[in-house]
C-alpha cells in the first residue's frame, strides 16, 4: 500500500456475508408480507359489501411501514396482541429489520475488514433470519386468516400478471423510449389489488 491507500487483496472475500444479509433481509420481507397478507384477507371479510372501502382499507395497508403493519396486524388479531411472548417476538422482529434496513452496515463497517469480522457479521445475519422465519412460520401456522386463498389466487392469475406486467420487456421499452411511469405502475398495482382483495376467488 502507498500513501495509506487500502490495497484491495487486504480485503476479504464479503460473499458469504451479502449472501446471509441478502437471505435476512428477504426473510424480513416475507414476515412483513405474511403479516399484509392476513390484513387484507380480514379487509376482504369485513368489507365484503363495501367495495370502495374495502380498497380504501386494501390501499392504506399497503402503505404501512413495517413496523406499522406489525403494529395493526396486533390491533386486528387481537389474541396476537394478546400474547406477551409474541408481542416480544415482534418487536425483536422488528427492531431487527429496521437495524438491517438502515443501520446495519454503518454501524459494522469495521467487521468488513477482517475474516473474522466477517464471520461474526454474517453469524449476525442469519440469526436474525431464523428470528424473521420464526415469527412469519408461527403467524402463518395460527393466524385465522386465508392465506392459502391468496397463494392459490396469485398462482391462477400468475401467467397473466406476468404477460400483462408494465416491465414484462423492459430492455425494449428502453430502447423505444416507452418506459412505463412510477404512476402508471402504481396504477397497475392498484388494479391488481383490487383483483386480489376482491370477495370472490
Amino acid at each position: 500500500m502507498e500513501g495509506g491507500a487500502e490495497d484491495e487483496s487486504d480485503i476479504p472475500n464479503q460473499k458469504s456475508l451479502w449472501d446471509a444479509y441478502g437471505h435476512a433481509m428477504g426473510a424480513a420481507a416475507g414476515l412483513e408480507l405474511a403479516m399484509r397478507t392476513a390484513l387484507w384477507d380480514a379487509t376482504r371479510v369485513r368489507y365484503a359489501d363495501d367495495e370502495p372501502m374495502r380498497e380504501r382499507v386494501a390501499a392504506r395497508i399497503s402503505k404501512l411501514t413495517f413496523g406499522g403493519t406489525a403494529s395493526k396486524f396486533k390491533a386486528v388479531f387481537t389474541g396476537f396482541g394478546a400474547d406477551p411472548q409474541f408481542v416480544a417476538a415482534l418487536k425483536v422482529a422488528t427492531d431487527l429489520r429496521n437495524h438491517f434496513a438502515h443501520h446495519f452496515l454503518e454501524d459494522r463497517s469495521d467487521g468488513l475488514r477482517s475474516e473474522e469480522g466477517i464471520e461474526l457479521l454474517t453469524y449476525e445475519c442469519n440469526l436474525a433470519m431464523e428470528h424473521f422465519s420464526d415469527v412469519e412460520f408461527f403467524i402463518r401456522k395460527f393466524c385465522p386468516a386465508d392465506f392459502q386463498r391468496f397463494f392459490n389466487a396469485g398462482q391462477t392469475k400468475s401467467r397473466d400478471w406476468v404477460d400483462h406486467h408494465p416491465l414484462r420487456k423492459p430492455f425494449l421499452a428502453i430502447r423505444s423510449g416507452e418506459i412505463p411511469s412510477a404512476e402508471a405502475l402504481k396504477a397497475w398495482q392498484r388494479e391488481q389489488m383490487k383483483k386480489w382483495i376482491a370477495p370472490t376467488a
